[in-house]
This record gives C-alpha cells, sequence and structure tokens, in this order.
C-alpha cells in the first residue's frame, strides 16, 4: 500500500497526473476488498484522488461522486479526509467548461467552512491547502486582494512544515496577484524565491509558473533585457514534457525581443512555440505580444487572438485584457464588445493599469475622430496615472501619444520636448522598437 501511495507522489512530481490517479485507484480496490475495511483510510485516498483532479491535471468521469463518496465515509465528525475533500469540492469549478461567479460564490462558501474545521483541529498542512482554495476562489471573483492575503498566509505554514510543493505555490500564487495588484517588483521577488526552491528541490516543472510570472513581471516593467535572459536561461526545450506555462514563456521572450527589435531571439522563440504544438490562444497571443511591444500594426493578429479566447483566465485577462482594447483603439479596430467586457472587468477587480490603458485608449479613439484638445486630455491623464502607478515604459507611450496630439494642435516645441524624452528613455531601455514608432516634429513655419 506505501508502494502504490510513493508511486502517486512520484508520478505527480513528474506531472503525471493520470498514472500518479491509477495508483491511488489501485490502493483504494485493495483496501475495499478487505474483510475488515478502515473507512477513514478509504477516505484518505479517495481525498488523494479528488486533489489530484482537482487541484492538479488528473481526469475522473465524475469527479463530484468521487468526493460524495469519500465524504460519506470520513463521515460528519470533523477530520483531515474531511476538510481535505471539502477543499477538493471547492476547488471543483476549475474542471467546468464555464465556472459562472455563483460557482466560485458556493467554491468560497465551502473554502471557508474546510478552514475553519482545519483551523479547529490545528490541522496544518490542511489549513495551507485550504487557504490555497479560498485563495484561489477570490482569484476567480477579481477580488486580487483578497486572494493575495490568504496565500500570503500559506507561507509562513509551508516554511514550517519544511513542504517544497506548497511553498513553491505559495510564493506562486503571491506574485500572480502581485502582478494583479500593480507590485511587479514584489513579483519578481516571489518569482525568483520559487524558481530557486524548485530548482533546489529538483522540480523544474513547479518552477515553470514562477518563471512565467517573473518574466512577466520584467516585460510589464519595461525590463526587456531581463525578460529576454529569463526565457533564454529556462531549461532546455523538451517536447516530452511541453506544458502551457512553457508556451506562456515564449510568448513573453517574443515580445520582450520584439520591443529590442532582437529578431534572430523573436524568430528562435517564434519556432520553438511552434514546435509546441501550442493550442490556437497561446500562438495567437505569441504573436499579438509581438506586434504590440515591436509597434507593427496587425489586426489580423488581434483578431485571431479575439477569435482563439485569448486572453484565458481572469488574471491574465484582467493584465492583458486592457492591452487589447488600447492597442484596438491604436490600430482603429472596432471592438465594442471587448471594450465592454474589459472595461466590467477592471471596475470590478479595480485594476489600477487597466484603468489607466483605459483612459489612454479613449485618448487614441479621440485623436483618430481628429478631436485632437480631448485627446491630449485624455492622453494627459493616462500619462499622469501611469507616473503614479510607476509604470515607466507605458508612461512613454502615453507620452508619445500626448506628443502627437500636441502636434496635431501645432504645439510643435512642446510635441518635440516630449518626443525628446522618450527618445532618450527608449535608449536608456533598449525599446528599439518604440524608439522607431516616433514621429518626426514638424518644422514649425
Amino acid at each position: 500500500m506505501e508502494a502504490l501511495y510513493l508511486v502517486g507522489r512520484v508520478r505527480r512530481y513528474h506531472g503525471e497526473g493520470d498514472a500518479a490517479l491509477a495508483s491511488y485507484e489501485r490502493a483504494r480496490i485493495l483496501l475495499e476488498s478487505q474483510a475488515e475495511r478502515d473507512p477513514f483510510q478509504i477516505a484518505g485516498v479517495y481525498a488523494h484522488m479528488a486533489e489530484l483532479v482537482t487541484r492538479w491535471d488528473a481526469k475522473h468521469p465524475d469527479l463530484d461522486g468521487l468526493i460524495a463518496r469519500g465524504l460519506e465515509l470520513a463521515g460528519d465528525e470533523p477530520s483531515a479526509e474531511q476538510v481535505r475533500l471539502l477543499a477538493a469540492r471547492a476547488f471543483a469549478p476549475r474542471k467546468l467548461a464555464r465556472a459562472t461567479d455563483a460557482d466560485w460564490e458556493d467554491a468560497l462558501r465551502t473554502a471557508e467552512e474546510a478552514l475553519g474545521v482545519a483551523e479547529e483541529l490545528g490541522l496544518l498542512r490542511e489549513v495551507s491547502l485550504c487557504l490555497d482554495a479560498v485563495g484561489y476562489a477570490y482569484r476567480a471573483l477579481g477580488k486580487f486582494r483578497d486572494a493575495y492575503a490568504a496565500n500570503q498566509r500559506r507561507i509562513p505554514i509551508a516554511q514550517s512544515l519544511q513542504d517544497s510543493d506548497e511553498l513553491i505555490d505559495a510564493h506562486n500564487m503571491v506574485g500572480a496577484m502581485a502582478i494583479a495588484l500593480g507590485n511587479l517588483d514584489e513579483a519578481i521577488e516571489h518569482a525568483q524565491l520559487a524558481n530557486e526552491i524548485a530548482q533546489s528541490t529538483e522540480k523544474p516543472r513547479l518552477g515553470g509558473y514562477s518563471r512565467v510570472l517573473g518574466a512577466t513581471a520584467q516585460l510589464l516593467n519595461g525590463d526587456f533585457a531581463g525578460a529576454l535572459a529569463a526565457v533564454n536561461s529556462s531549461p532546455t526545450f523538451d517536447a516530452a514534457h511541453i506544458d502551457g506555462n512553457w508556451k506562456a514563456l515564449l510568448a513573453v521572450g517574443m515580445a520582450a525581443a520584439a520591443a529590442m527589435e532582437s529578431d534572430g531571439d523573436e524568430q528562435r522563440f517564434r519556432d520553438r512555440l511552434a514546435e509546441s504544438e501550442p493550442t490556437p490562444a497561446a500562438l495567437a497571443m505569441g504573436d499579438l505580444l509581438a506586434a504590440v511591444y515591436g509597434w507593427r500594426a496587425s489586426e489580423s493578429a488581434y483578431q485571431a487572438a479575439r477569435s482563439a479566447g485569448a486572453p484565458g483566465n481572469i488574471v491574465d485577462s484582467t493584465i492583458w485584457g486592457p492591452v487589447l482594447v488600447a492597442i484596438a483603439a491604436r490600430w482603429g479596430v472596432d471592438d465594442k464588445t471587448n471594450d465592454d467586457r474589459v472595461a466590467a472587468l477592471v471596475e470590478r477587480s479595480g485594476y489600477a493599469r487597466g484603468r489607466a490603458l483605459l483612459v489612454q485608449a479613449q485618448g487614441l479613439r479621440a485623436a483618430r475622430r481628429d478631436e485632437h484638445a480631448k485627446a491630449e486630455r485624455l492622453l494627459f491623464d493616462a500619462m499622469q496615472a501611469f507616473a503614479t502607478l510607476d509604470l515607466e515604459y507605458e508612461r512613454m507611450v502615453a507620452l508619445a501619444d500626448h506628443a502627437t496630439a500636441l502636434a496635431a494642435q501645432r504645439r510643435l516645441d512642446e510635441a518635440a520636448a516630449e518626443r525628446a524624452e522618450v527618445r532618450a528613455y527608449a535608449e536608456r531601455a533598449s525599446a528599439k522598437a518604440l524608439q522607431g514608432s516616433l514621429e518626426p516634429t514638424p518644422a514649425a513655419v
């Protein structure tokens, strides 16, 4: 029996969820065939199986029945088995094709119920598991600050348990929420910690998400050289163990390379992404980010991303959705449906960078209508917002747009001064594509 448990754990570490599930299924059959069965022991196996399906990537044809049977065996008395099964039920909406807010509200209540039981019993490992479930439900509901707080609580618990899996995941979740809250330096710090732990414990797959988080935060910070180095330093491409994190990392690499006009790196990342058998969304997102940061207008890349449903989850939609709105305005793409959806998401999540990008998009739309005075005011507001958020690259992009609005009003000296500031920044940051996009200021007449 212990050998089957060990095989299950090792399979999970290697990312082989279905093989791990098969090991626990064999253990369940052995336990249930015994003359004197221990319901709690069998419930524990059900809990392992439910966690593999809901928290990891295993598949089961009757998840609800699996959890219900486990809870029946665990009984009504509070126990570790009951807590773990309730946590699995809280994670279950992850497996739905289209989970609703109502699904996640129910999941949050279940996770909080399980957390209360775990805390009452003093079960630290289960407390960490339930905090993960609470944080995930808050994240799915767009309540990123609450998700951040829940996952912060997991870090000291995982440290005390010396559980590297939980510690890596906790740092990753805190890092993801830090990006959504606009704390990019903190996100980079947590991503680096998670990656270091993954490397030191020889669990490179668990460090995959941390590499994506770190490179994404560097990209948003305008540290294109850092993002490019992060992608280049990732483990060697292995087609047998490709996953979504690797594909997302390549998309970030394409964007950083495009920003620096490093054509060789961009093409290399694009080729590796193509070799990875990407989903349409992963491929479209890579092409779109390269076009955005490379300053190459491409309505086809925009439409491909929209058709593929990119960006996907709520965190990616919060981070990149406003970019789609701003780029649609810049490229003259009419997409009111997406504009309205992203505006609602930004309002719901309180994403400050998103608000600034939406204001910038309004300014760009006004400029296209030749409402240059209105465009200038809106773009100035966007510049100020980006400055407050310490987003220097995006401030410079808005400043370049603002200079264009000034030039359209024949305020040529002011426009020239702003373009000179953008040009100086672009040289410092190796943002060659931004530098190449700057329009020359017409000579005063």
